[in-house]
């Protein structure tokens, strides 16, 4: 069987999405409602019409980073038995295929999130419209108008591969995770934990051992290109590890419930 075929992958990719049709559209239904409630809720306590878009502005600009972040969270989410999975094993199709199938549905679960905030921006947009007239604002092309306008990442691509690098970095780490603890719902909060201790750990690590050393514009720079390089290693790297961790993995004990 060769590594990949469009025509066997098109097949698995339908199976998995029929199967996982149950869990895109709650959890669509449920980021769909949790915004409501986030903008109905500022609606009631913030009077200021400015004071509401900021607030909006961040709740919007959470959902649309942290569902990329933990994107990769979701590879096992629709296998609830072990039966599930035993069952997608017996698919016609190469380790490839399948992890990228599961992959897929994750990449929709996300592309869903992102769609529940364009329409609840939009129902904010008719309300506010109606209450307050010519104070209506989209919040979403608001968001992209901004970053267009600060001209960040024109200026220097090179702020744009690093910040870019950070966010695949972090989300090869889920993505790993996922793979690694093999836990239908808490793979995100076990992951969580360790980046916060890794973290912790390295960052005071560093701080004691680097000695001080006065920073010029040039050795930033330096060091700038050195850790997003390392971003994007790192990111590659926890991505192919991640799918030799799916390719191994053969039954699902119970804490795949979990």
């Amino acid at each position: 069987m060769s590594t990949f075929n469009m025509t066997r992958f098109g097949k698995v990719m339908k199976w998995s999405l029929w199967h996982d049709k149950s869990t895109i559209s709650k959890i669509f239904l449920r980021t769909l409602a949790t915004l409501a409630l986030i903008v109905l809720f500022f609606m009631l306590i913030e009077r200021s019409a400015g004071n509401q878009y900021g607030m909006n502005l961040g709740a919007f600009s959470a959902i649309i980073v942290c569902s990329f972040l933990f994107m990769g969270t979701y590879l096992y989410y629709g296998f609830q038995t072990q039966s599930d999975w035993q069952q997608f094993l017996t698919l016609p199709g190469s380790n490839l295929e399948k992890f990228l199938s599961r992959y897929g549905v994750s990449l929709i679960i996300m592309l869903g999130m992102w769609l529940s905030v364009v329409i609840v921006d939009g129902v904010q947009y008719v309300i506010s419209m109606i209450v307050r007239p010519g104070e209506g604002k989209l919040i979403v092309s608001e968001l992209c108008r901004s970053i267009n306008v600060s001209g960040m990442f024109e200026e220097s691509p090179k702020v744009f591969f690093f910040f870019m690098g950070q966010l695949v970095f972090i989300h090869s780490l889920y993505l790993l995770g996922a793979s690694f603890f093999r836990s239908r719902k808490h793979s995100w909060v076990l992951t969580t934990l360790i980046i916060i201790v890794v973290g912790t750990v390295l960052g005071v690590t560093i701080a004691h051992q680097v000695p001080n050393i006065e920073m010029t514009e040039s050795l930033l720079d330096k060091i700038g290109f050195s850790i997003t390089a390392v971003y994007w290693i790192l990111a590659i790297f926890n991505i192919w590890l991640s799918y030799r961790l799916f390719t191994r993995r053969q039954l699902i004990g119970r804490f795949i419930n979990c």
